[in-house]
């Protein structure tokens, strides 16, 4: 940290320059070096800023007639959460919805909006863990043609844990008409780097489930169903 003294031709400094801030005080001016964020972001924290930029950067690449057609869309089609509520969003919101949902799912950006289609209803199914395996069973077959099947999971929570959506994460996503046999263990341990099931004894944990779909020509998901299940290891 140094004193400033100003002379004839700078009477005031405020803000930064050069990693250098400077401000008053008690003691007077003073100058002192700019704190640097040393934080390195993970992998998936630098993609969701990496996309969450290329979206920003497509909206403002529309035509201006392209971006009232948004705004018109949305006047028009409140979003209906995967929660089941209701929310007004403005065309850039909607844009960053639907195409948000399209960089999850693998799909190019759409510039235009869509015909309003949300994705398919999930039925009733069965989300249960062993000690080798996280699986869903919907019971009957549920082909899915026209959506991606999207499954959040949370970590493991002590069985108490009120649900936090936060917590939740994109585990997988099913392609248009693909198989559900296969189990979610491999897929869960890899976005959560925790083992499973996981090393605590004689605890009783919990896992959160939702399921919803993504239409895969218009990017706009359906209304998701929850599941919670519990283990103890």
């Amino acid at each position: 940290m140094a004193r400033v003294t100003y002379g004839a031709i700078i009477t005031n400094l405020a803000g930064s320059i050069g990693g250098i801030t400077f401000q008053n005080n008690k003691s007077g001016s003073i100058a002192r070096l700019r704190p640097r964020n040393n934080k390195v972001g993970t992998t998936k924290q630098f993609t969701k800023r990496s996309n969450f930029t290329q979206l920003i950067a497509a909206w403002n690449a529309l035509s201006l007639s392209d971006q009232e057609d948004w705004n018109t869309f949305a006047a028009a089609n409140p979003k209906i959460d995967i929660w089941g509520a209701s929310t007004n969003l403005s065309g850039l919101n909607w844009f960053m919805s639907v195409n948000g949902n399209r960089q999850t799912t693998g799909q190019a950006i759409l510039s235009t909006y869509p015909t309003y289609t949300a994705g398919s209803a999930i039925p009733s199914y069965l989300f249960t863990l062993s000690g080798s395996e996280i699986t869903i069973n919907f019971g009957t077959t549920f082909a899915h043609p026209d959506d991606y099947l999207i499954a959040l999971l949370s970590p493991p929570l002590l069985s108490q844990s009120t649900i936090n959506k936060k917590n939740l994460r994109v585990v997988r996503s099913f392609a248009p008409g693909s198989d559900l046999t296969q189990g979610l263990k491999t897929n869960w341990t890899s976005i959560f780097s925790i083992p499973w099931p996981p090393s605590a004894s004689n605890v009783t944990l919990k896992l959160i489930c939702m399921l919803f779909c993504i239409n895969k020509d218009t990017g706009i998901s359906g209304q998701g169903v929850l599941r919670i299940s519990e283990f103890t290891n």
